[in-house]
């Protein structure tokens, strides 16, 4: 709700919350074209493991196999997507 400062009432205001399927393209693509480069899988995994541990990191591979998406670029995206905006466990 948005307060009106001059009657001191809100007012109610529809709000749509949510995100894309690939949220943190944009951040994939910044790193990227800073390293002049696309993402290794190595570089993925560094990535990774500075937001979790190797065990977890196991698991993260047993739901997205690097075998489907194409490129560690795109498996990085939805891993990251996924953690930071679906589930919300940072």
């Amino acid at each position: 709700m948005a307060h009106n400062r001059i009657s001191g009432n809100f007012v109610e205001v529809p709000v749509i919350v949510g995100y894309t399927a690939q949220e943190v393209r944009l951040l994939t693509a910044i790193y990227e074209t800073g390293a002049g480069r696309p993402i290794t899988q190595t570089q993925m995994e560094g990535i990774l493991l500075a937001m979790t541990s190797l065990e977890i990191l196991g698991q993260i591979y047993q739901r997205y196999p690097a075998n489907i998406y194409g490129t560690p670029s795109t498996q990085a995206t939805l891993i990251v997507t996924d953690s930071e905006f679906a589930a919300g466990l940072t």
